[in-house]
């Protein structure tokens, strides 16, 4: 479990309305109409950081085995070890929220698009993550999923990797207060950031 909050507006865009009125791109919302980071997103932010990680340790094959496999000539399907659920982010502190104004740039003549001005109104608040690992039984192995992961979630709590769109303007930092790693027998790490 981590814990902490966005320290810089966050959006995970939701589909577009075609209303005039309404922003071009808004954050995804629950039905009660609160903001989601949903838990396939942040799984994807997760395998990215996992596979750098493993990649800069040559170990790549390893770490593709905790977010599953399809289609190896070798082996069979590989299910995911790995389980993420939906965040919920408690914006109460933030409740007014910012639309912000922006342009679209040409990428051949760097020069503005004209007729493309584009609103986004992205989201901030507190939020934690809950993340699920399903153990294999060898001991070795689990330790090193673990110990990858905990790799991975430490970035994301250090400001070091983003959460959804918009990360080349500064979106989707999120600053952790603290981590929770516990397993089935009761036994418990916390992490104070």
């Amino acid at each position: 479990t981590l814990k902490g909050e966005l320290t810089t507006p966050l959006i995970i865009k939701s589909p577009r309305s075609f209303d005039p009125d309404e922003a071009d791109d808004t954050s995804l919302k629950t039905n009660s109409g609160k903001y989601l980071i949903p838990g396939s997103s942040f799984k994807g932010v997760l395998r990215s950081r996992v596979e750098t990680i493993s990649n800069y340790f040559g170990i790549l094959d390893k770490a593709q085995e905790l977010f599953g496999q399809v289609e190896r000539e070798d082996k069979d399907n590989i299910l995911s070890r790995i389980f993420v659920k939906e965040a919920e982010i408690d914006n109460t502190e933030y409740s007014k929220t910012v639309t912000y104004n922006r342009i679209k740039l040409d990428k051949f003549t760097s020069g503005v698009k004209y007729g493309s001005l584009m609103e986004d109104e992205p989201v901030k608040g507190s939020t934690g993550f809950h993340i699920l690992y399903r153990k294999t039984g060898d001991k070795a192995f689990d330790d090193f999923a673990i110990g990858l992961l905990l790799f991975a979630l430490r970035d994301l709590a250090t400001e070091n990797v983003n959460i959804g769109s918009g990360a080349s303007i500064g979106r989707g930092h999120f600053k952790a207060h603290e981590m929770r790693v516990s397993d089935d027998s009761g036994n418990l790490i916390k992490i104070d950031f």
